[in-house]
């Protein structure tokens, strides 16, 4: 989890190939060696690369909401930075745990699971990325009524988070569960896909973003496609 980044290799690693990206994303990774540097990390979370294409997802839906929202440039970064390695604590998240059927989990696996948000922030601390996005990462989880959160109310008196962004990585993270599953979640039924994802954010607004989610639904899954 301490490793330091060391240029020689993260030049030597595999550029992000362009069907698994769209071409902006794509471009946005590599020209940023400390991304390249978590994708690798990211791959060595799982046995079947569940988590690195969840947060592919993630990041490609991530940049379609960004543009939709008319984000700064600064702002957009951060957002995609924290989509990418949202999960990136998961590294210390043994893989018999993550590959564990949900409804088989023990309150001591739940307990370790929990720890990855915060276990995510101090990794991308240690390498001295903006404290927004490390709290992004921390926060993944603090927003949906069903969740596992860090800090409760507590998270208001931190400096240095933006709210809407952490808000929506939640909102995209618990999307692409509800759609594509995780190792240890089935995907739900089409049908049932917005009122599920609904059941976790209705605040005024939500609903155009779980509509917004679907109609990129398709461009997605092709990204995501072997």
């Amino acid at each position: 989890m301490e490793r330091p980044i060391n240029e020689d290799i993260s030049q030597q690693l595999e550029q992000p190939k362009p069907k698994i990206y769209l071409p902006e994303v794509r471009e946005f990774i590599v020209n940023d060696s400390f991304l390249k540097w978590g994708i690798e990390q990211l791959k060595e979370i799982d046995d079947d690369g569940n988590t690195l294409r969840h947060s592919q997802r993630i990041t490609n839906l991530g940049y379609r909401l960004a543009k939709k929202l008319n984000f700064s440039e600064e702002k957009e970064y951060d957002f995609l930075e924290a989509c990418l390695l949202h999960d990136i604590g998961k590294i210390s998240t043994p893989a018999s745990i993550l590959m564990k059927p949900h409804d088989e989990f023990t309150d001591e696996d739940m307990e370790v699971v929990r720890k990855h948000p915060r276990e995510g922030k101090e990794i991308l601390e240690m390498q001295g990325r903006s404290p927004r996005v490390c709290n992004a990462v921390l926060l993944h989880h603090e927003f949906q009524k069903k969740s596992y959160p860090a800090l409760g109310a507590e998270y208001r008196e931190i400096e240095d988070i933006d709210v809407d962004n952490a808000r929506l990585l939640a909102m995209l993270d618990v999307f692409d569960t509800v759609v594509f599953g995780r190792q240890n979640i089935e995907p739900v039924p089409e049908e049932m896909r917005k009122i599920t994802w609904m059941k976790q954010f209705d605040q005024k607004g939500d609903e155009e973003i779980i509509d917004f989610f679907l109609s990129q639904y398709e461009t997605i899954n092709n990204l995501s496609k072997p």
